[in-house]
C-alpha cells in the first residue's frame, strides 16, 4: 500500500529473493539501490550508501578514444571510462552467487561487474575490447536501412531503420540499449577496457525492441527511463570494482552531455496536504517523508513550501504529486474516514450532457451503434490517410509516446472511426455497419493547444449503393438537427479545412458542407478511396460524417417554441425532376422554395434514380383554405422555375 505489490518471497541460503511489481514511471525503483530509498523511507530507516572512490584519471598508453554522437535528443548523455591493464579472471564467489539468484549467468569479473551495476544502481553498462575497436573511435548514431549487427549471443539482427547502433569502421558493433556486438567483446585476451554507462530515449529502445522481438534486462531499464545524472556514479562504481578484482587503471574519461537535465522546484502550501488528504500532517513529518526519498524541502514562511524533485524521479511534476508522495510513505491507512459534506441542493443540469444525450438517442434511434476509439493516432496513419506536410504540421505530438502507433492526437473524429470499421467488417456479415462516437479531436494553433468535441459517424452499408448510403448521413445529420430545434441546415461544396480528415482518402464530389445559415457546422464525405479501403481491407463502400459540438450547440435555441396545430388543411402534391450529372439537390430544393414563396409548407426528397428526384410538396396557408385552382397555378409556377434552368426537365 506504500510503494509496489511484492509478488513473491523466495529464500535464498540467508537471504531472500523478492519478486516486485515495480510501476510503469518508476524506472528509479528498477534497481536495488532505488528499492532501499523506497524501503527506508517507509521503515524510518537510513540507507547506507555505496561505497564509491572518485575516479581518479591516470597517465596510460592508450590513444584517446574518440566518440561522436549525432543525435542528442536520442543519446541525451553518453559517458564512458577507459581502463588500460585489466585482468580478466572469473568473478569472487559473492558476486556469482548474486547474479545468479537473480537469473544471471557468471561471465567474468569485467562482463559481471556491467551487471551487477545495473541491477544495484538502475543505470545499464556495457564493456568493448578498447583493442578491437579500429581506429579507436566509436560513432553512436540511428542505424540506416538494411544494415546488420552480430550480437553476443551469436544472433545476426537485421536492424530497423533508426535503431540506435555504434560503428567504428564501417562495422556495426553494438545494438544501443539492447545488447552488445560480438565484434568488441571481451575475453580471456582482453587487456583494455572501454566502460559504457549510457542514456537513451525510451520510446526508441521500446520500438526497437518491439521490431526484433527481442528484449534483454537493459532494454526493460531503459524503457522505463534512467536517471542522466547518475552515469558517472555507475562508472565509479564499475571502476571500485574492477580495481578489487581485476586491476588496471583509468586512463580516459568520456562524458557528453550537452543538455543537462536540472531539478525542478514546485511551490505548495501546507494547507495543500489537509486539502488534498483529507488529515493534517504536521510539517515536520512532511519533511521528513520528502527528505527520505531524497527530495529537497524549504519553508518559505508560516505556510507555504518549496520542494526540489530530483532529476530520478521526473513522474513527478505537480503539487498533487507531491501530496500524494507523502500520503503513500505516511500510510493512507493512517487516514481517517470522514463523511463529505454536501450541499442538499441538486447540481444544475448540464445542457451540454442534455444536447449530447439528444444527439446519442437520435443516432441510436437510427440504427447507429456507439464506440469509443483511442485518442491517438501513430505514423502509419499518417501515410495510410495520405497527410500533407502542412496537415502533420498541425498534428500535437506527444512528449514521450510509448509507441509509433500513439504519436500523436487525434486531429478528426473519422479517421479511427475508419479503423473501427475495418476491425468489425468481419463480423458484420451481410449487414449495414453504421457507428458513431462523441469524443474530443485535437490540433496545434499559435495559441497552444485547441480540443474540440465532435460528433462522427461512419456508414458502411452491405447491399446499398453509395448514393443510398450517402443519403442516410444527411438523414442522421438532418435528425440530430431536429431532435435540437435547429432549422435552416444547407449543404455547400466541400472545401478542405484543418478540422477534416485527409482530402486524398475521400471523393471531393460526394462531398459536402453542413452549413446552418452562414455558419459550417461539419461535413459529409463520400466515397473512401479504393487506396484507402484496399489497406484497411474493407470490402464496402463507406460515408462518414462529423459535427463540430461547439458549433451546433450555438445554434440551438435553449427554449422550445409551440406553435398552434395549423387550422386549415395542406394539400399534397409530388413532382419529379430530371437533372444534369453534377446538380445539388439544394438547388432543386431552393427553386422550389422561391417559386413557391410562403404557401410551400415543407418539400421532402421522397425517390431518386439516375439522375431522376422525386419530391414530395406540402401546400398550406395559415389564413385559409387553399383552392385547388391556386395550388394548380401555384404548381404550374414552380414547373415554370424548374424547367427555366438548363437541362432540368419535369417528368410529366
Amino acid at each position: 500500500m506504500h510503494a509496489f505489490e511484492v509478488e513473491s518471497v523466495e529464500k535464498k541460503g540467508d537471504d531472500a529473493l523478492l519478486d516486485v511489481n515495480i510501476l510503469a514511471r518508476r524506472g528509479d525503483c528498477l534497481s536495488h539501490r532505488g528499492l532501499a530509498r523506497e524501503i527506508g523511507a517507509i521503515t524510518a530507516s537510513k540507507v547506507s550508501p555505496v561505497q564509491n572512490s572518485p575516479v581518479k584519471i591516470q597517465k596510460g598508453d592508450l590513444p584517446r578514444l574518440q566518440v561522436t554522437v549525432t543525435s542528442f535528443d536520442l543519446v541525451p548523455r553518453y559517458s564512458a571510462l577507459v581502463v588500460e591493464g585489466a585482468q580478466i579472471m572469473k568473478s569472487p564467489q559473492w558476486l556469482k552467487e548474486k547474479l545468479e539468484a537473480l537469473g544471471m549467468n557468471s561471465i567474468n569479473n569485467v562482463v559481471d561487474i556491467t551487471n551487477y551495476v545495473m541491477l544495484e544502481l538502475g543505470q545499464p553498462m556495457h564493456a568493448f575490447d578498447y583493442d578491437k575497436i579500429k581506429n579507436h573511435a566509436m560513432a553512436v548514431r540511428e542505424a540506416r536501412e538494411g544494415e546488420k549487427v552480430l550480437t553476443l549471443d551469436d544472433t545476426t539482427f537485421s536492424v530497423p531503420k533508426g535503431t540506435l547502433v555504434i560503428e567504428d569502421q564501417k562495422r556495426l558493433i553494438d545494438l544501443m540499449g539492447i545488447k552488445g556486438g560480438k565484434v568488441s567483446a571481451i575475453d580471456s585476451d582482453t587487456k583494455n577496457i572501454i566502460f559504457q554507462a549510457a542514456v537513451f530515449h525510451p520510446s526508441r529502445i521500446y520500438r526497437t525492441k518491439k521490431c526484433l522481438g527481442y528484449t534483454t534486462p537493459a532494454a526493460e531499464t531503459y524503457i522505463k527511463g534512467v536517471d542522466p545524472a547518475g552515469t558517472l556514479h555507475a562508472l565509479e562504481r564499475a571502476a571500485s570494482l574492477l580495481l578489487k578484482f581485476g586491476g588496471g587503471k583509468t586512463v580516459q574519461l568520456v562524458d557528453i552531455y550537452p543538455k543537462k537535465r536540472a531539478t525542478w522546484k514546485i511551490r505548495l502550501a501546507l494547507s495543500d496536504f489537509s486539502k488534498i488528504l483529507g488529515c493534517q500532517i504536521p510539517f515536520l513529518k512532511i519533511r521528513k517523508i520528502l527528505e527520505s526519498l531524497e527530495f529537497g524541502v524549504a519553508k518559505q514562511g508560516t505556510d507555504a513550501l518549496e520542494i526540489t524533485v530530483p532529476t530520478f524521479r521526473p513522474d513527478v511534476a505537480l503539487l498533487e504529486d507531491v501530496v500524494e508522495e507523502v500520503g503513500r510513505i505516511y500510510g493512507y491507512e493512517n487516514i481517517a474516514g470522514v463523511f463529505p459534506v454536501l450541499p442538499i441542493t441538486p447540481a444544475q443540469e448540464s445542457e451540454n450532457i442534455l444536447v449530447q444525450d439528444r444527439v446519442k438517442d437520435a443516432l441510436q434511434e437510427a440504427g447507429c451503434t456507439e464506440v469509443y476509439s483511442y485518442s491517438f493516432i501513430g505514423e502509419k496513419d499518417l501515410a495510410l490517410f495520405q497527410y500533407t506536410a502542412e496537415e502533420k504540421a498541425k498534428l500535437v505530438e506527444l512528449e514521450n509516446p510509448f509507441s509509433e502507433d500513439i504519436k500523436y492526437l487525434k486531429p478528426n473524429g473519422v479517421d479511427n472511426l475508419l479503423k473501427i470499421a475495418a476491425l468489425n467488417s468481419k463480423n458484420y456479415g451481410k449487414k449495414d455497419m453504421k457507428i458513431f462516437e462523441l469524443g474530443t479531436e485535437f490540433s496545434k494553433t499559435p495559441k497552444g493547444v485547441l480540443e474540440q468535441e465532435y460528433i462522427a459517424g461512419v456508414i458502411a452499408p452491405c447491399a446499398q449503393s453509395i448514393q443510398e448510403a450517402y443519403a442516410q448521413a444527411k438523414g442522421m445529420v438532418d435528425l440530430i438537427l431536429e431532435r435540437n430545434g435547429i432549422a435552416g441546415v444547407w449543404y455547400d461544396d466541400f472545401q478542405q479545412s484543418p478540422e477534416t480528415p485527409a482530402i486524398s482518402a475521400w471523393d471531393v464530389a460526394m462531398s459536402a458542407e453542413i452549413k446552418i445559415g452562414a455558419d459550417e457546422i461539419g461535413f459529409i464525405n463520400g466515397a473512401v478511396s479504393p487506396r484507402v479501403l484496399s489497406a484497411l481491407k474493407i470490402d464496402r463502400p463507406v460515408v462518414a460524417f462529423e459535427i463540430d459540438f461547439a458549433a451546433l450547440f450555438a445554434h440551438i435555441i435553449q427554449e422550445t417554441e409551440y406553435q398552434p396545430i395549423p387550422k386549415f388543411p395542406a394539400v399534397f402534391r409530388d413532382i419529379a425532376v430530371v437533372v444534369p450529372g453534377g446538380t445539388k439537390i439544394g438547388d432543386i430544393l431552393e427553386t422550389i422554395q422561391i417559386a413557391g414563396k410562403e404557401l410551400v409548407r415543407d418539400v421532402d426528397l421522397f425517390d431518386t434514380y439516375e439522375q431522376s428526384f422525386a419530391f414530395h410538396i406540402v401546400y398550406q396557408a395559415e389564413d385559409r383554405t387553399l383552392t385547388s385552382k391556386e395550388v394548380d397555378a401555384l404548381h404550374a409556377r414552380i414547373i415554370q422555375a424548374l424547367e427555366a434552368h438548363e437541362g432540368w426537365e419535369v417528368r410529366k
